[in-house]
Protein backbone atom coordinates (compact mmCIF):
# COMPACT_ATOMS: atom_id res chain seq x y z
CA UNK A 1 0.00 0.00 0.00
CA UNK A 2 3.11 2.07 1.27
CA UNK A 3 4.45 1.58 -2.69
CA UNK A 4 1.11 2.18 -4.46
CA UNK A 5 0.82 5.60 -2.51
CA UNK A 6 4.45 6.34 -3.50
CA UNK A 7 4.36 5.92 -6.87
CA UNK A 8 0.91 7.63 -6.98
CA UNK A 9 2.14 10.62 -5.25
CA UNK A 10 5.57 10.70 -7.83
CA UNK A 11 3.22 10.58 -10.73
CA UNK A 12 1.26 13.40 -9.52
CA UNK A 13 4.38 15.29 -9.08
CA UNK A 14 5.41 14.41 -12.73
CA UNK A 15 2.45 15.08 -14.20
CA UNK A 16 1.93 18.89 -12.14
CA UNK A 17 5.29 19.93 -13.33
CA UNK A 18 4.92 18.65 -17.14
CA UNK A 19 4.35 21.14 -19.59
CA UNK A 20 0.31 21.66 -20.54
CA UNK A 21 -0.07 21.96 -24.27
CA UNK A 22 -3.64 23.78 -25.63
CA UNK A 23 -3.46 21.24 -28.79
CA UNK A 24 -2.77 17.80 -28.57
CA UNK A 25 -1.08 17.51 -32.34
CA UNK A 26 1.59 19.82 -31.46
CA UNK A 27 5.05 18.50 -31.41
CA UNK A 28 7.20 17.44 -28.47
CA UNK A 29 8.97 20.79 -27.00
CA UNK A 30 6.56 23.29 -28.23
CA UNK A 31 5.14 25.13 -26.28
CA UNK A 32 1.56 26.61 -26.39
CA UNK A 33 0.91 30.02 -26.92
CA UNK A 34 -1.15 31.68 -24.31
CA UNK A 35 -2.62 34.87 -25.21
CA UNK A 36 -2.50 36.91 -21.95
CA UNK A 37 -4.92 39.96 -21.18
CA UNK A 38 -2.46 42.78 -20.86
CA UNK A 39 -2.86 44.51 -17.42
CA UNK A 40 -4.46 48.61 -17.33
CA UNK A 41 -1.57 50.90 -16.04
CA UNK A 42 -5.02 53.31 -15.59
CA UNK A 43 -8.11 53.58 -16.45
CA UNK A 44 -10.97 56.61 -17.14
CA UNK A 45 -14.38 56.76 -16.10
CA UNK A 46 -17.37 58.69 -17.38
CA UNK A 47 -19.44 60.77 -15.18
CA UNK A 48 -21.92 57.46 -14.96
CA UNK A 49 -18.82 55.63 -13.45
CA UNK A 50 -18.51 53.38 -16.15
CA UNK A 51 -14.70 52.51 -17.45
CA UNK A 52 -14.98 54.36 -21.00
CA UNK A 53 -10.45 53.49 -21.66
CA UNK A 54 -8.16 51.16 -19.93
CA UNK A 55 -4.94 52.22 -20.88
CA UNK A 56 -2.20 49.62 -21.69
CA UNK A 57 1.62 49.14 -22.18
CA UNK A 58 0.02 48.48 -25.54
CA UNK A 59 -2.09 51.74 -26.59
CA UNK A 60 0.55 54.09 -25.49
CA UNK A 61 2.49 53.30 -28.90
CA UNK A 62 -0.87 54.32 -30.43
CA UNK A 63 -0.50 58.26 -28.94
CA UNK A 64 1.46 61.22 -30.43
CA UNK A 65 4.68 60.96 -28.58
CA UNK A 66 5.46 63.80 -26.28
CA UNK A 67 9.04 65.23 -24.89
CA UNK A 68 10.09 67.99 -22.97
CA UNK A 69 12.47 69.19 -20.33
CA UNK A 70 10.87 70.40 -16.87
CA UNK A 71 12.57 72.08 -13.59
CA UNK A 72 9.74 70.96 -10.69
CA UNK A 73 9.76 70.48 -6.48
CA UNK A 74 10.16 66.78 -6.92
CA UNK A 75 13.81 66.08 -8.73
CA UNK A 76 16.76 68.31 -8.04
CA UNK A 77 17.83 69.01 -11.36
CA UNK A 78 16.20 69.66 -14.29
CA UNK A 79 14.76 66.52 -16.03
CA UNK A 80 13.92 65.06 -19.70
CA UNK A 81 10.03 63.67 -19.45
CA UNK A 82 9.26 61.55 -22.49
CA UNK A 83 5.21 60.26 -22.62
CA UNK A 84 2.46 60.84 -24.35
CA UNK A 85 0.00 63.66 -25.23
CA UNK A 86 -2.68 63.45 -22.47
CA UNK A 87 -5.04 65.85 -24.57
CA UNK A 88 -4.61 62.50 -27.12
CA UNK A 89 -5.84 60.67 -24.44
CA UNK A 90 -8.77 62.40 -23.10
CA UNK A 91 -9.82 62.86 -27.25
CA UNK A 92 -9.99 59.46 -27.63
CA UNK A 93 -11.91 58.70 -24.50
CA UNK A 94 -14.26 60.97 -25.99
CA UNK A 95 -13.54 63.74 -23.17
CA UNK A 96 -14.01 67.48 -24.02
CA UNK A 97 -12.05 70.49 -22.61
CA UNK A 98 -14.90 71.72 -20.64
CA UNK A 99 -15.03 68.52 -18.51
CA UNK A 100 -13.56 68.61 -15.03
CA UNK A 101 -11.67 65.48 -14.16
CA UNK A 102 -10.72 63.57 -10.67
CA UNK A 103 -7.34 62.51 -11.17
CA UNK A 104 -6.73 59.37 -8.27
CA UNK A 105 -2.86 57.73 -7.94
CA UNK A 106 -2.38 54.79 -6.68
CA UNK A 107 -1.43 56.27 -2.90
CA UNK A 108 -5.54 57.51 -2.82
CA UNK A 109 -4.15 61.18 -3.23
CA UNK A 110 -6.43 62.44 -5.51
CA UNK A 111 -7.71 66.21 -7.06
CA UNK A 112 -9.33 67.53 -9.65
CA UNK A 113 -7.79 68.49 -13.09
CA UNK A 114 -9.50 70.57 -15.73
CA UNK A 115 -8.85 68.55 -19.01
CA UNK A 116 -8.74 71.95 -20.54
CA UNK A 117 -5.37 72.00 -19.09
CA UNK A 118 -4.56 69.22 -21.60
CA UNK A 119 -6.34 70.67 -24.38
CA UNK A 120 -4.35 74.17 -24.09
CA UNK A 121 -0.78 72.96 -22.60
CA UNK A 122 1.15 70.90 -23.93
CA UNK A 123 0.87 68.04 -20.82
CA UNK A 124 1.44 64.82 -21.01
CA UNK A 125 1.22 61.63 -19.53
CA UNK A 126 4.94 61.16 -18.45
CA UNK A 127 6.09 57.51 -18.49
CA UNK A 128 9.69 58.35 -18.82
CA UNK A 129 12.48 60.62 -16.70
CA UNK A 130 15.62 60.90 -18.36
CA UNK A 131 15.28 58.04 -20.21
CA UNK A 132 13.90 55.21 -17.28
CA UNK A 133 11.03 53.76 -17.63
CA UNK A 134 9.07 55.49 -14.41
CA UNK A 135 7.44 52.67 -12.49
CA UNK A 136 4.88 52.65 -8.56
CA UNK A 137 8.65 53.04 -6.96
CA UNK A 138 9.53 56.32 -9.10
CA UNK A 139 6.56 58.10 -9.83
CA UNK A 140 5.00 55.68 -12.95
CA UNK A 141 3.69 54.20 -14.65
CA UNK A 142 1.88 57.30 -15.54
CA UNK A 143 2.45 60.84 -14.58
CA UNK A 144 0.76 64.25 -15.51
CA UNK A 145 4.00 66.77 -16.49
CA UNK A 146 3.13 70.38 -17.09
CA UNK A 147 5.93 71.89 -19.63
CA UNK A 148 6.64 74.41 -16.72
CA UNK A 149 10.14 75.27 -18.19
CA UNK A 150 8.03 76.58 -21.16
CA UNK A 151 5.57 78.76 -19.57
CA UNK A 152 6.69 80.63 -16.46
CA UNK A 153 2.93 80.39 -15.51
CA UNK A 154 2.64 76.31 -14.67
CA UNK A 155 5.52 76.90 -11.72
CA UNK A 156 2.83 77.67 -9.41
CA UNK A 157 1.14 75.37 -6.65
CA UNK A 158 -2.10 74.98 -8.69
CA UNK A 159 -0.23 73.63 -11.51
CA UNK A 160 2.10 71.30 -9.19
CA UNK A 161 -1.01 70.19 -7.21
CA UNK A 162 -2.92 68.88 -10.23
CA UNK A 163 0.80 66.88 -11.55
CA UNK A 164 -0.10 63.60 -10.14
CA UNK A 165 1.80 60.92 -10.37
CA UNK A 166 1.23 56.87 -10.00
CA UNK A 167 -2.21 57.63 -11.92
CA UNK A 168 -4.73 54.86 -11.09
CA UNK A 169 -7.80 56.47 -12.60
CA UNK A 170 -9.23 59.44 -14.26
CA UNK A 171 -12.64 60.23 -13.56
CA UNK A 172 -14.79 62.50 -15.46
CA UNK A 173 -16.85 64.95 -12.90
CA UNK A 174 -20.59 65.13 -12.98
Amino acid sequence: MKLLTILTLSMTISLASAPVFADNHQKSGEKAAVAKKEKALSTIFNKDGKAILSITESDLKSFPEVTFKATTPWYPKTVEFKGVSFKAVLEKAGIKSTDMLTVVAWDKYSTDVPAADAFEHNVMLATHADGVRMDLKNKGPLFIMYPMDDNPKLKDNQFYNRSVWSIKEIRVKK
